[in-house]
């Protein structure tokens, strides 16, 4: 007798968009993985994450100033045709959209995955996350990052879940290293330091620079790698 085929759960992602960024490159690792179905991106901004699997359907509101309401009628037909079970909501807006859409489908498990970016940036944030609180699973990217909810926003329900690394694309190679080592000049002896990211201002690259300022010494060098709106100052 041959068994039936075990059919996994059709899931969404819902995030503010799909360009590079640590949010992204976590939903694109998580669809590289056969995680997921669909990927709904409220707009378009700059290009798109590099490592997005091919066979992955992204759906996006575009670029005009509509995206929020068509990006949110395009969500709504797609459960009501698909009926996915489970739907994961990222960043301020992914949040927001994931929220409204809840009223709708109650049926469905929403879980809103909280980084902490505009905690303190917008003056109803907090009142969101209560909400959304109520409404599904309330996850932080990191212990740290639940305690903090917990304390600004008393008596919500979170639970922590580290942001994973993908140790397909992630591993100690010390042949890489010392063939970079080689190419770049750099001593066997001397101590690297590094910083791999997005090169804004709230990732903290000042904060960087400032304490390598005050450890520097010649047997110590501390490499930058990524691309973003600060990469010229830093250059």
């Amino acid at each position: 007798m041959t068994k039936d085929p075990i059919i996994q759960p059709s899931v969404i992602f819902i995030v503010d968009h799909m360009s590079l960024g640590g949010v992204q490159r976590i939903i694109a690792g998580l669809a590289a993985k056969d995680y997921g179905d669909v990927i709904f991106a409220n707009h378009s901004k700059g290009a798109l994450i590099d490592n997005l699997p091919k066979d992955t359907q992204l759906i996006t509101g575009g670029r005009s100033p509509l995206a929020f309401p068509i990006t949110f009628i395009k969500i709504i037909s797609y459960i009501r045709r698909q009926k996915p079970a489970r739907i994961h909501c990222f960043l301020s807006t992914g949040v927001f959209l994931g929220w409204l859409v809840s009223f709708i489908f109650k049926d469905i498990n929403f879980i809103f995955h909280e980084q902490g970016d505009y905690l303190h940036r917008h003056p109803g944030y907090k009142f969101l996350i209560r909400q959304v609180s109520k409404r599904g699973r309330l996850i932080a990217c990191s212990r740290y990052m639940q305690k903090l909810l917990k304390a600004e926003i008393p008596g919500i329900k979170i639970e922590s879940i580290p942001n994973f690394i993908n140790h397909d694309s992630f591993f100690p190679d010390e042949r890489a290293g010392t063939l970079f080592r080689v190419e770049k000049g750099i001593k066997t002896d001397t101590k690297l330091i590094g910083f791999a990211g997005r090169l804004t201002e709230r990732k903290g690259w000042e904060n960087l620079l400032e304490a390598y300022s005050k450890i520097q010494s010649a047997n110590s060098m501390l490499l930058i790698a990524g691309t973003g709106e600060n990469e010229e100052t830093i250059k």
